[in-house]
């Protein structure tokens, strides 16, 4: 992306234009409201690119979202293009078995995506059986680019008498500060669960081996998630909550809320991705700061948890394939990539970074993206190495861990057995 780190440049018009007037439907998640100002305006502006084609949005609920999808991808009036992302226990995985969805790979030709996106696109294959990245088909295009940090109140630090924190033992100091201060030190939406191991993916970054995780990820035999690193990583949450780091009534709490809360200045710190930029500088303006979980050394850029985002790609009953095609190739386009960068967010698709301007969060999100992204330090979200499901469902069973409920070690042998059923290893 920034500063010499990119890779590829993405193409500067919208080709393929639709020869016929076409309607087409796309599903996608609901989102926060940056990324749902940002959907409005990529939409009007493939429409006025193409004015044959009209595109209607259908958001829906995370919470219900893969569920929905795999109900309306395989019903008669399937949308013409769906989002998901696409990991191996992830939303368009679950698609592709059932071959619910439409392998893009001409279009990967025709539009010279190899070129767009350069030796990333390795990350758009999915296999046919939906349980590895980096073989089979392409399916999708990416759209909205995610790494995971630490936004920060810099009125409330600066109240505390302490700075941006360089390393992870000034943060965890940070923390206590916050606590004796009678201000709360994160904010959290524990309600929804999956906050929860976001939090927890960014202490296993820190305290275990970035490549060992990618492995797990990717499936590698032999691989596993039980190690002293991700031990100590749920060790350290169960003693931050403890302590009484995060909000009282966390898991009362929804994300939507736990924002709002942390826009009012309620907390000191919220974990979080690009996707709450647009909202977090809104509500706190020139007072918002951004940064990765910083590593143990000052200087040293840590390893961290994203993705080149949910891929939107078309399903297999779409009746208008080749103009549902133009929506994804236009994802790609520079025209694409400067709405996607108003809106605060590092676009999917690689390539330089347009319009950052003076907003020192969106250029800190966005080079740090690219430097972890291009390293091979951006670690995948855990709880997609798998479908989530009881009794080995990792974002109910962090809660518990979090709380006490669970030991740190029946925490991570319950997932590593929900990875090695789902990938046959004994």
């Amino acid at each position: 992306m920034a500063s010499g780190v990119a890779v590829g440049s993405a193409p500067s018009a919208h080709n393929g234009r639709a020869a016929a007037s076409v309607k087409l439907t796309f599903m996608s998640n609901a989102q926060s409201a940056g990324i749902e100002a940002a959907w409005a305006e990529l939409i009007t502006a493939y429409e006025k690119a193409d004015p044959n084609v009209t595109l209607t949005r259908i958001p829906v609920a995370y919470a219900n979202y893969k569920t929905t999808a795999k109900l309306r991808a395989s019903s008669s009036s399937a949308p013409d293009l769906i989002e998901g992302d696409s990991s191996p226990g992830g939303i368009l995985a679950s698609l592709v078995t059932p071959n619910l969805l439409l392998p893009v790979d001409k279009y990967s030709a025709k539009y010279n995506w190899k070129k767009t996106f350069g030796p990333l696109i390795r990350q758009l294959y999915l296999s046919q059986d939906g349980t590895k990245v980096g073989s089979g088909h392409i399916y999708g295009v990416p759209d909205f680019a995610e790494i995971l940090g630490v936004f920060y109140n810099k009125s409330v630090l600066t109240k505390l008498g302490l700075k941006q924190p360089k390393t992870f033992a000034e943060f965890e100091a940070s923390l206590q500060k916050a606590k004796s201060a009678k201000v709360t030190p994160l904010m959290i939406g524990g309600l929804d669960k999956w906050p929860w191991i976001h939090a927890y993916a960014l202490l296993a970054d820190h305290f275990a081996s970035p490549s060992a995780l990618i492995n797990w990820y990717n499936a590698r035999p032999g691989a596993t998630i039980v190690s002293p690193g991700t031990t100590k990583a749920a060790t350290v949450l169960q003693q931050w909550v403890k302590s009484g780091y995060f909000e009282d009534g966390a898991n009362g709490v929804s994300d939507g809320d736990a924002v709002a809360r942390f826009g009012k200045g309620l907390s000191l710190y919220k974990i979080d991705g690009p996707w709450e930029t647009e909202v977090n500088t809104k509500a706190l303006g020139k007072n918002v700061g951004f940064f990765l979980l910083p590593a143990a050394k000052a200087g040293v850029t840590p390893a961290s948890t994203g993705s080149m985002g949910w891929d939107v790609a078309i399903t297999a009953k779409s009746k208008n394939p080749d103009a549902a095609a133009t929506f994804l190739n236009f994802l790609t386009t520079r025209a694409a990539r400067v709405i996607i960068m108003k809106h605060q967010n590092p676009p999917g698709t690689p390539g330089p970074a347009i319009g950052l301007g003076s907003n020192p969060v969106l250029g800190t999100i966005v080079n740090s993206y690219a430097h972890v992204l291009n390293n091979g330090i951006l670690v995948p979200y855990l709880d997609t190495a798998y479908p989530q499901a009881a009794p080995h469902d990792m974002l109910a069973n962090v809660q518990s861990m979090a709380a006490g409920k669970m030991s740190p070690v029946d925490f991570l042998k319950s997932s590593q057995a929900g990875w090695a059923a789902f990938h046959n290893y004994k």
